[in-house]
């Protein structure tokens, strides 16, 4: 059996973790240091806890919403080749979110002009889409920026 594949954001949170060993803190906060999105870190943590690879411990007693959490790697996690696959679910249609940065307008400015709400079009553009959609998005988006 060989090594699993990792998307960048699992291959950032390993190597990270294999030089230092231990991260505690919020999510967000770790996801700063990993240089990852919140929701790329969420996915690893997942993931590399399922392998054995890492282990965590949430460190809040207290249900008051805050979560402080400390991410130790193991034994077979430090044995594992920390290499992105390049195929990682945070590039879904990154060029569509490249677009609109180098437009100079963001997601949430897009969205309001398509009339879509804004977590609607935010989770849109982190899903697989049909190649005519995307390009039905992709012209609809020039179009606005016009």
């Amino acid at each position: 059996m060989g090594q699993p594949e990792f998307t960048a954001s699992e291959a950032r949170l390993l190597e990270y973790l294999q030089e230092k060993k231990i991260l505690t803190g919020w999510p967000r906060e770790i996801a700063k240091i990993v240089k990852t999105e919140l929701r790329g870190l969420n996915y690893a943590r997942n993931k590399l806890v399922r392998y054995g690879f890492i282990t965590e411990k949430n460190m809040t007693s207290e249900g008051d919403g805050t979560q402080v959490i400390k991410i130790s790697i193991t034994d077979t996690g430090m044995q594992v080749m920390p290499i992105a696959d390049g195929k990682g679910s945070e590039r879904v249609n990154d060029d569509i979110k490249n677009l609109i940065a180098n437009m100079g307008y963001n997601q949430k400015e897009i969205a309001a002009e398509l009339g879509v709400n804004e977590s609607t079009f935010k989770g849109q553009l982190n899903k697989e889409m049909s190649y005519e959609k995307r390009n039905k998005l992709i012209s609809e988006i020039k179009k606005l920026c016009r």
